[in-house]
């Protein structure tokens, strides 16, 4: 998937940093799907520009303006790879507003299939913020690294696109 690391980074790279600071938290993830990657832009500009390169290697799920900026939710054509991992989604996010933030990859998410306080007793030294938990859309619970953050929800992404848009009667994005 080389044009999509020419485009947003090297996702190996940031995957494997990822999975290094959990295996340091000793957080067992090896069972777990990774459900996608985040990239965040750091202006519009540049969110219009990887959206216009993303139509050669995705399909535009959904765009919908969350907390005051677009986020697109994308299919990936050819799935990233990262060992024996296959990962379909890529969320790509306008910048906040209110934030002054750098381009780049900014979160990888897990489906869990467990309760989130059974999650996280299970690792009781990690300091997880429960910010989301309460969310009516997709909520979950994220542990905040330097430079990145690693979340974990019930459902995949490109699932809860998909319920939101039956029952709202959005047809699909191209």
């Amino acid at each position: 998937m080389a044009d999509l690391n020419e485009l947003i980074g090297n996702t190996g790279e940031f995957i494997s940093k990822v999975l290094s600071a959990l295996y340091k938290d000793k957080i067992d993830v090896s069972s777990l799907d990774i459900d996608h990657l985040c990239y965040r832009s750091n202006s519009d500009e540049e969110y219009e520009q990887l959206k216009s390169r993303l139509k050669k290697l995705a399909w535009r799920l959904d765009e919908s303006e969350i907390n005051s900026r677009l986020i697109g939710v994308y299919i990936l054509k050819e799935p990233m790879r990262y060992m024996s991992r296959e990962i379909y989604c890529l969320e790509l996010c306008a910048p906040k507003k209110s934030a002054d933030l750098s381009s780049g990859l900014e979160h990888l998410e897990f489906v869990i299939g467990e309760d989130f306080e059974d999650f996280m007793q299970k690792y009781p030294h990690v300091k997880f913020d429960q910010e989301d938990v309460y969310k009516s859309r997709n909520p979950g619970i994220k542990i905040r690294y330097d430079g990145f953050k690693v979340k974990f929800h019930h459902q995949a992404l490109e699932d809860v696109v998909r319920k939101e848009k039956l029952l709202n009667g959005k047809k699909r994005i191209k």
